[in-house]
């Protein structure tokens, strides 16, 4: 196609050791890479293809229409073990991939899809326009154990997920939503600009919001990366052109440009 999602992998030296392409006749992007249990990577992104390689067993062995989201897994000799279609009939977009101890992947991204593959969610329905989604699936029994939506009445993009070892995920993008879904002991519990970071942390096992927050000022606001510690403390960097974005530091209390980049 027009353009190709790719794998390379170096060694320590900086020595190509194999590299491949990854995608069908028309636009593939790669998104998010992680190495997993046994070596194993894993990659999430988005195809406009309808001949997108997929793998026997594939959770979603064809396009449901327009842009979809793949998610696969290579072994450590660059072999395709795994590849599916994610999507409804909208444009669905895979941004961010995770992995716990029992190989399990967890999948983050954004769809306009009104028939996105839901299951056990804690948001059955597209609220408006894009809304963020976010699944569990089980790579070994070609199986999606979860898959939810989640968002308010505008648009949301979800860039980041992170399985914690007490069970839950943590999540972070941005939101245009007034009513985004966030909880009663939110940091921020309203949209202050046109557009605010949220960070959405979700228990798995009682398929609820654990906590979930609003976090900007006047303008826009996104965050780029999330890290959270073996305490469970969330890390967030990211980007605002607002001037009231809350901080700390009382050396770093203006901005020094029309948008300060973190």
């Amino acid at each position: 196609g027009k353009s190709d999602a790719f794998v390379v992998k170096l060694n320590p030296e900086g020595k190509e050791l194999w590299s491949t392409f990854l995608g069908g006749i028309d636009d593939e992007d790669g998104r998010s890479i992680i190495i997993g249990r046994n070596g194993n990577i894993h990659i999430v992104g988005r195809t406009a293809s309808q001949d997108f390689i997929v793998t026997d067993k594939a959770i979603q062995s064809k396009s449901a229409g327009g842009i979809d989201a793949f998610v696969a897994t290579l072994n450590p000799n660059g072999k395709l073990l795994m590849s599916t279609y994610l999507g409804g009939k909208g444009d669905d977009i895979g941004f961010s991939i995770d992995q716990d101890d029992t190989s399990q992947l967890y999948i983050a991204g954004t769809t306009n899809s009104t028939d996105f593959p839901i299951k056990n969610a804690f948001q059955e329905n597209n609220n408006g326009g894009d809304d963020a989604f976010f699944a569990v699936i089980d790579p070994t029994e070609s199986d999606i154990k979860l898959a939810s939506y989640l968002g308010g009445k505008k648009n949301e993009r979800l860039y980041n997920i992170n399985f914690n070892s007490s069970g839950d995920i943590f999540m972070s993008g941005f939101t245009y939503s007034l009513d985004f879904p966030i909880t009663k002991d939110a940091f921020q519990s309203d949209l202050k600009g046109g557009r605010d970071i949220f960070i959405t942390r979700f228990n798995l096992k009682n398929k609820e919001l654990s906590y979930s927050t609003y976090l900007g000022g006047e303008n826009e606001d996104s965050p780029r990366n999330l890290a959270i510690s073996k305490e469970g403390i969330a890390f967030i960097i990211g980007f605002t052109n607002s001037k009231g974005f809350r901080t700390t530091n009382e050396k770093a209390t203006n901005l020094s440009e029309e948008k300060d980049n973190a």
